[in-house]
């Protein structure tokens, strides 16, 4: 199942993953003219973008909407992957399966061969 996110703005006081709040601030570079986008997944903070201090919760919104369709779409294509490499696997099971009654079909007509020569009924 596709990773489904979470958003929020950080309020620039609370830890990022444990990390503190000053450390986070130093590290992002974050002027007081931006905000902190946060997309969480599954109790982990993982994506960050940085707005101008006028984004409202719709522009957080519409983010987060683009990274979720982005997930999903990413799971649906390794979704086909997966199929697709199970289709091969079939496909090249059952060749194997075709090669092996040919020559098990080319090995009859050998001993046939074989036969009818000994018996004098083939020209050379």
């Amino acid at each position: 199942m596709a990773t489904t996110y979470t958003a929020r703005f950080w309020d620039k006081a609370s830890p990022i993953n444990g990390c503190p709040a000053e450390k986070a601030l130093t590290s992002f570079g974050l002027a007081d003219s931006q905000k902190l986008g946060i997309l969480s997944a599954d109790g982990r903070d993982c994506i960050t973008k940085i707005f101008n201090a006028a984004a409202s919760d719709a522009d957080l919104t519409a983010w987060l909407d683009e990274q979720n369709n982005q997930a999903a779409a990413q799971e649906q294509v390794a979704q086909q992957e997966q199929q697709q490499g199970q289709t091969l696997q079939q496909q090249v099971a059952a060749l194997g399966q075709q090669v092996a009654t040919l020559t098990a079909q080319n090995a009859a007509l050998g001993k046939q061969v074989a036969a009818l020569s000994a018996a004098g009924k083939v020209g050379e």
